[in-house]
């Protein structure tokens, strides 16, 4: 379990909370049409310069890893002002990983928290993560090890407790107002049997546990951009 964070951020004012549900109204739809554009991008391999596609492992589908690739797969679950947020709806959590072969914009959960992909094998970090169109972004300060080709990699269901101020009746997206606690749980044979059960011929792969851990000296902060 990783210890107690105390968050850094607060919110200087409630005409803050006023502008962000302004500019989030503003930006519905825009919003909306990138997270569209992103999702296409991955499968083609193009967007946002310096990033690499990273390919979901859909249940039943006929699959094979591309030469240099690993599976790895988990879950993020996110509590929102003490109730669980999962099983999510709109508000699937996004993510962005950072590796040494590139970047993986707006990755996705489903709908149980759980994430199923295939990468290059290396190193990556996790740069930030948020349900779908809260804001700020919450910057999560994990890194996960996928080394060998070949291989699928469970690295862990991240926890994270967060604070909130509702928007909208909650039907689009909050203001992240703090996160107050985050931990690595390990449920690697639930993990594992629905890893088996989505797709058995990606299941015959030699799978190990790497559970994701935290970089020393950073913790979860909320900002507009992650470095």
């Amino acid at each position: 379990m990783i210890s107690l964070y105390e968050n850094r951020y607060t919110v200087p004012s409630k005409w803050v909370r006023a502008l962000a549900a302004a500019l989030l109204l503003a930006a519905m739809l825009s919003t909306a049409t990138a997270f569209a554009q992103a999702r296409e991008s991955l499968g083609a391999g193009a967007g946002v310069r310096g990033t690499r596609p990273a390919r979901p492992l859909e249940p039943g589908a006929p699959w094979a890893l591309a030469p240099g690739e690993a599976f790895v797969f988990a879950s993020i679950l996110f509590v929102e002002n003490g109730k669980p947020k999962y099983p999510y709806g709109l508000g699937k959590p996004m993510w962005f990983v950072e590796g040494l072969s590139g970047r993986w914009p707006h990755l996705s959960t489903e709908k149980d928290g759980a994430f199923f992909y295939a990468v290059p094998a290396g190193s990556y970090e996790i740069l930030r993560g948020a349900p779908v169109y809260y804001t700020p972004f919450i910057c999560l300060p994990y890194r996960f090890e996928a080394p060998q080709a070949g291989k699928a990699y469970y690295v862990g269901a991240l926890r994270i407790e967060l604070e909130s101020t509702v928007m909208l009746g909650g039907l689009w997206g909050n203001y992240i107002d703090s996160v107050d606690y985050a931990e690595m749980l390990d449920l690697f044979d639930a993990a594992a049997a629905a890893f088996a059960a989505r797709n058995p011929g990606a299941a015959a792969l030699p799978l190990e546990k790497a559970l994701m851990t935290r970089i020393p000296g950073k913790r979860p902060q909320l900002v507009t951009r992650c470095e």
